[in-house]
This record gives C-alpha cells, structure tokens and sequence, in this order.
C-alpha cells in the first residue's frame, strides 16, 4: 500500500470516528429518554443489550441525517458509521445510568 492510499485511509477513519462522535452526543438525550425507566434494572450485559436495541432507531435517523450533509464519507460506510455510533452512545448511557442521571447537557437538550 502506497503512502497516499494509507493517509487517505487514516483521515477516513479519523473523520468516521469524529461523526461517530458527534451522532453518538447528538442521540444521547432521546436514548436517554428511551431506556431511563428500565435499564437502570438491569445487569450491565442485560442493560448494554436493552440500551444498543432501543438506540438503534435513533443511531438510524441521526445516520441518515449526517450522510445527507457530509460529502466526505459515502454511503458505503454507514454500517461502519452506526456501529461506532452505537457503541459511542452505549458507552454514554451507561455511565449515565451508573452515575444515577444523565449529564446536565443532555436534560437541557431533553427539555
């Protein structure tokens, strides 16, 4: 593999991982408002199940919504770019649910 095939594919990664960043604190609120009554229940492998299965149709339209304005990644990498934003916002709520309530920034965003 060439130097230039190499960069490109680093700055690609590089930007999947900021926009799976991004989706992930942008669908924070709306998980939140979704597994809050539950998950805090259930066992961490339980919770991490619940809360990946009901993120997903928000991960969904927050993918949707960022492919249709960022011209640097294509179409091709949205499977790639819902799992890394799935696993973001997993990671998210759970620290959420263990602290005992989500982040001031996310009940402002909730309100």
């Amino acid at each position: 593999m060439d130097w230039k095939r190499l960069l490109a594919r680093f700055r690609r990664d590089e930007m999947l991982s900021e926009l799976a960043g991004e989706i992930a604190h942008r669908s924070r609120a709306a998980v939140w408002e979704r597994i809050s009554h539950r998950a805090g229940r259930m066992g961490l492998s339980e919770g991490r199940g619940y809360i990946r299965a009901r993120a997903a149709a928000v991960i969904a339209v927050e993918v949707d919504r960022a492919l249709s304005t960022e011209t640097s990644i294509d179409a091709g990498q949205r499977v790639a770019l819902a799992q890394r934003a799935t696993g973001r916002v997993v990671r998210l709520v759970i620290r959420d649910l263990l602290t005992g309530r989500p982040a001031a920034a996310v009940l402002r965003r909730a309100a």
